[in-house]
């Protein structure tokens, strides 16, 4: 679990740091979570995987622009 924190912290504070859009950040966001799926050992990699960040930048931001006040 402590693995999945450091590998998502690093992922988004580059990111950031690099002033990327949100787009380019949220596709950072899901390499990382993939990345951390392969390494962790418990379950299939399909169930992880399916989590967060398993949907598209589009859909992703079209919830979420509904969500907006």
């Amino acid at each position: 679990m402590m693995q999945l924190r450091t590998v998502l912290l690093g992922a988004a504070l580059a990111l950031l740091l690099s002033g990327c859009s949100a787009e380019a950040w949220y596709n950072g966001m899901q390499q990382s979570a993939q990345e951390a799926c392969r390494i962790q050992r418990s379950g299939p990699m399909e169930s992880c995987a399916a989590g967060r960040y398993a949907k598209p930048y589009a859909e992703f931001e079209k919830e979420r622009s509904v969500l907006k006040p």
